[in-house]
């Protein structure tokens, strides 16, 4: 527990940088996170715990204050029809109707779908596979996942569905399929990079497995197993997705460091994947 708590710290911290962009403002040097980008772009300051927003538009970037953001916001956006009397000075609300202003005004972002989906592809190796892997074997498995999310609402949460399946080797026997429900939340969520923890909810698996397994005599003798499995014990991980262009990602994730509600392994998991995702 304690090493997972710290990888996930540790990568936090170490890759927040890749989320920021540097801008002056007023005279004043500052590194800026970008929350919602088009014609019409939200950034924030975080140094403190008190958000700081300002808002860019072609060369131009202003700060946004309790007083002054609901004029603000109307001279950027003098050219659509918002509405800003009800607006609140609070990150979800600005961001909203930056993405109103951006999608070409109430009307416009009405007709639009609120749920949009990405797809993607990865593999890896794993040795916290549960059945009978207790020699520390590295698993390969490769998988597809489709992750849905809102562009407005809670823009920072997603519902996963993965489909994954390990490959057979010389040292560990195993054909695994499993179906994965999950959830993601992007910790940080900016233009280019995204770092996020996820809790894999259900798994539903069919395995087939051959292991050797110790007789009274004769030596051990090989041991085959078919079944199927449903587990809900909470696994609990960490990744980061870079982007590469509009829509598009590489992806790099740390599965099942912990899981909650089932004895695990006494040494240290090994859940790591690669791959690539895009917006359908």
């Amino acid at each position: 527990m304690k090493n997972a708590a710290f990888f996930i710290l540790f990568l936090l911290f170490s890759l927040s940088s890749f989320a920021q962009e540097q801008y002056t403002v007023n005279g004043e040097e500052l590194m800026l996170y970008v929350e919602e980008e088009g014609k019409l772009t939200l950034l924030t300051e975080r140094s403190t715990r008190d958000y700081r927003f300002f808002l860019k538009k072609e060369d131009q970037v202003v700060e946004l204050t309790p007083e002054n953001y609901k004029q603000k916001i109307d001279e950027f956006t003098s050219d659509v029809d918002l509405n800003t009397r009800k607006l609140g000075f609070n990150r979800r609300e600005l961001s909203r109707v930056i993405l109103k202003y951006n999608y070409g005004g109430e009307d416009e972002m009405g007709s639009q779908s609120d749920v949009s989906i990405r797809l993607g592809v990865w593999g890896g190796q794993s040795n916290f596979i549960s059945y009978e892997n207790d020699q520390d074997e590295l698993i390969p498995f490769a998988g597809i996942e489709l992750e849905v999310y809102s562009e407005t609402d809670f823009k920072r949460n997603s519902i996963l569905a993965q489909v994954r399946k390990s490959f057979p080797s010389e040292e560990f026997e195993l054909d695994l399929t499993e179906l994965m429900i999950g959830y993601r939340f992007k910790v940080i969520d900016s233009k280019y990079f995204h770092f996020y923890l996820e809790a894999e909810l259900i798994t539903f698996g069919r395995y087939d497995e051959t292991f050797l397994e110790e007789q009274t005599s004769g030596g051990p003798t090989p041991v085959n197993q078919t079944g199927t499995s449903l587990n809900t014990p909470v696994g609990l991980g960490a990744g980061m997705a870079l982007r590469i262009f509009k829509g598009s990602y590489l992806t790099l994730g740390y599965s099942n460091l912990v899981k909650l509600g089932e004895s695990t392994r006494s040494d240290f998991p090994i859940d790591v994947r690669a791959g690539f995702k895009f917006r359908l």
